[in-house]
Formats: C-alpha cells, structure tokens, sequence
C-alpha cells in the first residue's frame, strides 16, 4: 500500500504553476515541512516550490515500504506547507487545491476515517467559505464536527458547531442554523472550562439564528451582547477561540473559528 500511494503523480494544478515560470527546485533545500524557513529568494516567495524530487526518488522501485512511507508523509507535510502559506496570502484557489490534494492522499494512507485529517478539513471550510463555496465549505465542516463528536471533551464539539451554524447562517438555512447551534447552547453553558467568552459566542449566534427568524423577544433573553448594545450600535463580536480549542486538540495555523464569528447581523 505504502509504494502505491508513494507514485501519485504530481498534481495538474501543480504542473500548470510550474508552466507559469514556478520554481520547484529549491523545496526541498529549504525544508519546508521541517519548520525551517520556506521564503527561499525574491523571486519565489510568492509562490511555494513544489515536490517532483520527492515523486522522482518515489517511482524507484528499489525502495522499502517503508522507505515509500516516508517520502509519501515528506509531500503530505509539504503540500500542507505550501496550503498554509497559500492560505495566509489569501490565494484561496491554490490554498484549497494544495489541501485538497493532502486530504486525498492522507485518505489513502491513513483511512477516511482519521481523525488527521481534522486540520487540513478545517482549513478547506475556511478557504472554500472565503471563496464564497458554501455548500463545500458546509460539507467540510459537518465532516469536523463528526470527528469532534467522537471525542469526550465537549469543547471541540462546541466550537465546530459555531462554526457550522455560521455558515448556514451565511447559506440563509436558518432551521438548520438554529438546530445546530441549539444543540449545544446548553452544553455551552454547563460546560465549567469553557471560556466566558465563548458561551457569550454561542449565545451571539443562537440569537442572531432568531433574530434573523424575526424572533427578537427572544433572542434579546438569551444573547446578552445584543441585549446591553444600543440600538444603534453594532453588537460587540465576541473573541475568537484558539486554534488549540479546535477538534484536533492542536494549535493550527489558523483555526476555524474565522468562521465561527462571522455572523450576519
């Protein structure tokens, strides 16, 4: 299995940048993957080297299995790498199709059903939100909070779906907005580690769902930063949580709560 997954071809998205004058051949001395630095010179900052050395030394047939494995887990660490970078430059298009290209192969490698790949799904909901693919962008996010589901800690299971509710809100999907985010309004609230400005999150967006629903009497009862905001103000937007609240339990380099706050009052 290692030595198939180890040839996949270098993606078409990859060799058409490559047509466009990209760079590849200084990826691997930079050591992105391996927390070294990936800028390289001027002229190849803007866009991340690629990984055909990695894919060249792969179609050895000389190599072990493990061998095999290891170049394949050298271009996922990469890929996700050059995603990342993608993504802080806001260059969504490439951003989403580095990440999508490691969520392929991490399924092949580890399963569909790793919970590894919970990072790389939140940062295709952020990029395919920002690119206005809701529908995707939902379907990603639903997958994030299957995986937080599974988990005992309810935190992970109280920020996915802040950010799942968010983006029906964003669809207009107000009934599926409110079933979300009611799920786990009280759970929110009984949950003693979470923070204080979090369950202010979950009541924000609970009352925005109603709000939007036409239902002010009520949303006015359960969120009280709409409550103590005047009325010609904008409601404060709560703070964001860390990337270390996020289902993986890791920090990432950005995490999914962009979307969690973004509300539509």
């Amino acid at each position: 299995m290692a030595v198939m997954l180890a040839v996949i071809p270098l993606p078409a998205f990859c060799q058409k940048l490559q047509g466009q004058g990209v760079d590849f051949s200084k990826f691997h001395s930079q050591g992105v993957g391996s927390g070294q630095s990936s800028r390289g010179s001027a002229g190849n900052r803007a866009v991340p080297s690629m990984v055909t050395r990695t894919y060249r030394q792969a179609e050895n047939p000389d190599l072990t299995p493990e061998q095999a494995l290891a170049q394949q887990n050298r271009a996922i660490q990469q890929y996700t790498s050059m995603g990342y970078q993608f993504e802080a430059k806001k260059q969504w298009e490439n951003a989403e199709k580095s990440l999508k290209y490691v969520l392929k192969v991490s399924a092949l490698r580890d399963g569909v059903g790793s919970p590894k790949m919970v990072p790389i799904l939140q940062h295709l909901a952020i990029v395919t939100s920002e690119q206005e693919h809701l529908e995707e962008s939902i379907g990603f996010q639903e997958r994030v909070l299957a995986f937080a589901k599974n988990q005992s800690d309810p935190i992970p299971i109280i920020n996915a779906s802040v950010a799942l509710a968010n983006l029906y809100l964003r669809q207009q999907n107000f009934d599926k907005a409110e079933s979300t985010i009611e799920e786990v309004y009280s759970l929110s609230q009984e949950t003693k580690s979470l923070p204080a400005e979090r369950k202010l999150a979950v009541a924000h967006v609970l009352g925005t769902v109603l709000r939007k629903q036409q239902r002010d009497a009520e949303a006015m009862k359960i969120d009280p930063i709409a409550a103590t905001a005047t009325s010609d103000s904008k409601p404060r937007q709560p703070q964001e949580p860390k990337a270390a609240d996020q289902p993986n339990g890791k920090a990432t380099e950005q995490s999914n709560a962009k979307a969690a706050i973004r509300t539509n009052n």
